[in-house]
């Protein structure tokens, strides 16, 4: 919706400008690049190769881009600024979400130091999907440092709004309402929650409006026409590589674009169709082709009903939280009715939409009917028609390939932008009728209220369940000074904790959320999922992973679990044909000195048939332990601090050993009761107890009347400086403290300052 030459926004002159969205595109571009380099042996010689081209892509996009009106300057207070406050919410508490620490660090990792799975790997991340918007992530972490490497999504969410604040300009005059609409239309639920973290789905957002907004676009001449369909073609390429449901978009983009040519909008041209369908196969093409290759299946492990890898069961992969999926055979023929609704329906399905994906106030229920309004009101404007076809396709598409919330965030923004129009088509058209100017204020109300509700949300909500600066400034300010100094988090490990690491020789990943801190802390060390069943179901599955161990045959072999996943992982290590050696107990800190990782276990795994294996029993106490089972031995396993700063969060270790004449369970019944941990309190040095209850450790494994094992425990400081006694002792929750029963304790003085 490119400015009338009546329009306020021709006052000047366009030209060529550098915007937000040329400094992301460059990132983008970058991670692609990469790819086409990684038949290359030598690294170095790769990223030079790497940046040579992507200096040469930047440049032929900057020399061809479309000169454009500025950006109003009340587009940065108004905009981008309320952006940057959501941002620096929680910018500073590094990133701890599931699916970033699951398999996106180790995409980003894998794929900068060549073929994303090398032959000594056995599919090292779970999901091995396209590995690009996860390499843009980590461009920006190794660029700005861990905290900082999340900018990448603030500077998306920007260049889609500048993108936005262009089509809306048709519509919408002045330069202060627009922004504010622009605003209005960014401030949901999902773009908020991504925000400050390393998820990647916004990073597709501004490429998919930019493609929409070209396919509206008129030509003068061939050359600009061919120009315009081979961005629009490399927009929506690099938009499936960042996200394969994105083609839910690219599909009625495209059939936009072929619809403009039947209707002799644009003049047909084959080189300009050409040039759209080489854009978008040229992102996906390197990494197609490779993992074509390695699984026989291009877009592995989806659709492989259709593809059949061996190396995945052929299966559905969503699950009751994705969206419209009728289980009850008895409502099947609902169905289809189902998927075609689901977009008004979901705010009413909370338990297939809320959970880890956050609550939601319909703005996609909004956006679906502002588009079939769109569609069916003859008067609309033709460019709002065409954009409400995109956003009807585009709804029906995504909610019959998943219906996940965060995957409809295109149609949350088009969509919106559909209702504003309505709204400022109502108060310019009935500016003497009543009715009509009620219709504008309902459809803004609905957007506004909408939006604050999504503000409200983003202060109790996000991936990685950070709190903000606002509800624990203590947690925020001491990690400002890492800033811009995090990109290694082996930086912030004592020397012992590297010791530790640089022993391993392979990672064997029992567990899903420890994968990626595995990566980080030993990069090129291979790594061998274990605890993906599909994985070894067929035997050519099975082979290719008897191959990667024999590529590191004599090698130390080690994983890294967290405590509630001790069972799942060393379950996984047995039935993968290994053994259970050493376990030390860690509580390692990421990307600061404060901020830990969740107290985890590092374990020995041994080979086939290697002596000192261990079992272990891991059973639920479903009752009180009887009065002789109240007796544990305990020890210093290294001594404690002397000196703790008030507040500090710091962790010891204590070695347990079962005195009593009874078994311990690991595990407590329903709600936790029953559980047998590690706890402590705080005293004055006369021996008053001034803290009660504080840390919490828990025991690994079942343990046996004589037998022991050492157990980590995180403790709080008090608040206020002085001399204090560190009481450990044990307890079953629900029943009483050990003490109380006539253990023993263990005591430490200490001294806390300020």
């Amino acid at each position: 919706m490119s400015p009338t030459p009546t329009s306020p926004e021709a006052d000047y002159r366009p030209r060529r400008r550098l915007e937000v969205g040329d400094a992301v595109l460059a990132l983008y571009i970058a991670a692609f690049a990469r790819q086409f380099f990684w038949p290359v042996g030598d690294n170095r010689a790769a990223w030079a190769l790497t940046v040579a081209l992507t200096a040469f892509v930047w440049l032929m996009h900057w020399r061809t881009k479309e000169a454009a009106g500025r950006t109003p300057a009340l587009f940065w207070p108004v905009v981008a600024l309320p952006l940057l406050f959501f941002y620096s919410l929680r910018a500073a508490l590094p990133d701890l979400s599931w699916d970033v620490l699951d398999y996106r660090i180790i995409n980003a990792e894998r794929s900068f130091r060549g073929w994303p799975i090398p032959a000594a790997d056995f599919f090292p991340t779970r999901f091995p999907f396209n590995p690009a918007p996860d390499m843009v992530m980590g461009l920006a972490r190794r660029l700005l440092g861990y905290r900082l490497g999340t900018l990448v999504n603030l500077g998306a969410m920007v260049w889609a709004g500048a993108v936005l604040e262009r089509l809306l300009r048709g519509f919408i005059r002045g330069a202060p309402a627009r922004c504010l609409a622009v605003l209005l239309l960014l401030l949901t639920e999902q773009l908020l929650f991504e925000i400050s973290n390393y998820m990647v789905d916004l990073l597709a957002l501004p490429l998919m409006l930019e493609a929409a907004r070209l396919a509206l676009t008129s030509h003068e001449g061939a050359r600009e026409q061919r120009r315009t369909l081979a961005r629009v073609g490399l927009y929506l390429g690099a938009s499936l590589a960042f996200k394969l449901t994105n083609l839910a978009v690219a599909v009625p983009v495209l059939a936009l674009c072929a619809y403009r040519f039947a209707a002799r909008q644009w003049r047909f041209d084959a080189r300009a169709a050409a040039y759209a369908l080489a854009g978008v196969a040229l992102p996906l093409l390197p990494y197609s082709l490779y993992i074509y290759h390695q699984t026989g299946n291009p877009v592995f492990p989806l659709y492989n009903w259709l593809f059949k890898s061996p190396y995945w069961p052929v299966l559905d992969p969503r699950t009751e939280r994705w969206g419209p999926i009728v289980d009850d055979p008895r409502f099947k023929s609902m169905r289809a009715w189902e998927v075609l609704l689901w977009p008004l329906l979901h705010p009413f399905r909370v338990e297939h939409t809320a959970g880890d994906l956050g609550p939601h106030w319909g703005r996609v229920s909004v956006g679906f009917l502002a588009s079939i309004a769109g569609i069916a009101w003859r008067g609309a404007d033709a460019r709002v028609r065409a954009l409400s076809f995109v956003t009807l396709v585009c709804a029906v598409l995504w909610s019959a390939a998943s219906g996940m919330l965060r995957y409809a965030m295109f149609v949350e923004l088009v969509g919106g932008l559909i209702a504003l129009y309505f709204a400022a088509h109502l108060f310019k058209t009935g500016a003497a009728r009543l009715p009509a100017r009620a219709g504008a204020c309902v459809i803004v109300a609905a957007l506004v209220a909408q939006t604050a509700s999504s503000c409200v949300y983003a202060f109790d909500f996000e991936w990685g369940g950070r709190p903000t600066f606002f509800r624990n400034p203590g947690a925020h300010l001491p990690e400002l000074r890492h800033l811009f100094r995090d990109r290694d988090p082996r930086a912030f490990l004592s020397d012992e904790e590297r010791a530790l690491f640089d022993g391993v020789g392979a990672w064997a990943e029992s567990s899903p959320v420890t994968s990626g801190f595995q990566v980080m802390l030993k990069p090129e060390a291979p790594e061998w999922c274990l605890y993906m069943t599909e994985f070894f179901e067929t035997e050519v599955s099975r082979r290719r992973f008897r191959r990667a161990i024999e590529a590191s045959r004599g090698a130390p072999v080690f994983t890294l679990c967290m405590t509630e996943e001790f069972k799942f992982a060393t379950d996984n290590i047995r039935r993968a044909g290994f053994g259970v050696g050493r376990i030390q107990t860690l509580s390692l800190p990421y990307y600061s000195h404060r901020a830990r990782f969740p107290t985890s276990y590092f374990i020995e795994v041994l080979p086939p048939g290697a002596g000192g294996a261990r079992t272990f029993d891991i059973t639920r106490a479903e009752a009180p332990l009887p009065p002789n089972g109240f007796n544990a031995a305990l020890t210093w396993a290294a001594s404690p601090p002397r000196v703790l700063k008030a507040g500090e969060l710091t962790s010891v270790r204590v070695v347990l050993r079962n005195a009593s004449a009874s078994r311990w369970p690991a595990l407590g019944g329903a709600g936790g009761n029953f559980r047998i941990l590690l706890g402590n309190h705080w005293l004055d040095r006369s021996g008053r107890e001034l803290i009660h209850d504080d840390g919490r450790g828990a025991i690994p494994y079942d343990l046996a009347p004589g037998e022991e094992a050492e157990l980590l425990m995180t403790i709080n400081a008090p608040p206020a400086p002085g001399d204090y006694t560190l009481e450990i002792d044990l307890l079953q929750e629900g029943v009483s403290w050990f003490a109380l029963k006539g253990s023993k304790t263990l005591k430490a003085d200490l001294r806390v300052e300020k």
